[in-house]
């Protein structure tokens, strides 16, 4: 096993890892992504290298790419490197955009979760900060919480986070499209779906309440693109589209058929 790469500075840091600007001597420039020294549980770990599997093994223009696991010989810190990816979250990306232009951004997010689905995984946290754009590519990022099928956990992004999912009941790739609902309409109308003054009042308002139509809150929201965005934050998962592929089909037609 190869010599993990010098650590430079911090980059960012989440629920389970830091991420660190790093020196590899074969790649050069690295994003090195370690597991917090306090999480040395066997299931901590256990999700860690399940994350690392699934990055190094979806290789996609969409998303970010892993290489190299190490396990330091001293600490026996868990750590992987992976490409460093520059821009700017999605939210941020698509301030000012118009509706379409916010649409063919969010179709190569759908092309990306359509790999993902395709091998059997859920992407389980798709929100604005992992999705980063640079320029007029997109890459999502953050495998921490990818799962399969039926057995994912209960966590995730609150603003985000499906129906199914708060209850505790199997979910499958559908509850990644129910976060993209959740991202597009925050793009497209700079306001989230649901909003709550507790995290039980955001949950029951993800369970019950209807989002306000996108129109309503941004006037140059075309009425094609917005019955896409509800249909994905439809409660029900069997009403939302059945693919991330037939996803973006649908946002290409949408964009078509509002005349941009």
């Amino acid at each position: 096993m190869r010599a993990p790469p010098h650590p430079i500075r911090r980059l960012g840091e989440g629920g389970m890892g830091e991420v660190w600007l790093a020196e590899d001597p074969d790649r050069g420039l690295v994003a090195l992504k370690c597991l917090r020294p306090e999480l040395t549980q066997n299931d901590h770990i256990g999700r860690f290298r399940a994350e690392f599997a699934a990055l190094a093994r979806l290789r996609h223009p969409n998303l970010v790419k892993a290489w190299d696991y190490h396990v330091d010989p001293d600490s026996g810190r868990h750590s992987y490197t992976m490409e460093i990816v520059q821009g700017l979250d999605f939210t941020a990306a698509t301030g000012g955009l118009p509706a379409d232009q916010v649409c063919v951004l969010a179709e190569q997010v759908c092309d990306a979760l359509e790999h993902v689905h395709a091998h059997d995984l859920v992407h389980g946290d798709v929100k604005a900060a992992n999705i980063i754009v640079t320029g007029d590519h997109v890459r999502l990022m953050d495998f921490g919480l990818v799962n399969h099928p039926g057995q994912g956990p209960r966590r995730g992004s609150l603003d985000t986070l499906a129906p199914e999912v708060i209850q505790g009941r199997p979910h499958d790739r559908r509850a990644d499209l129910y976060a993209l609902g959740a991202v597009l309409f925050e793009a497209l109308t700079r306001h989230p779906p649901f909003t709550g003054p507790s995290r039980f009042a955001l949950l029951r308002a993800h369970l019950r309440s209807r989002p306000v139509f996108p129109s309503r809150l941004a006037g140059s929201v075309p009425e094609s693109i917005q019955a896409v965005v509800l249909r994905l934050l439809n409660k029900n998962p069997s009403s939302r589209f059945f693919t991330a592929a037939e996803t973006a089909e649908a946002l290409r037609a949408a964009r078509g058929a509002s005349g941009r």
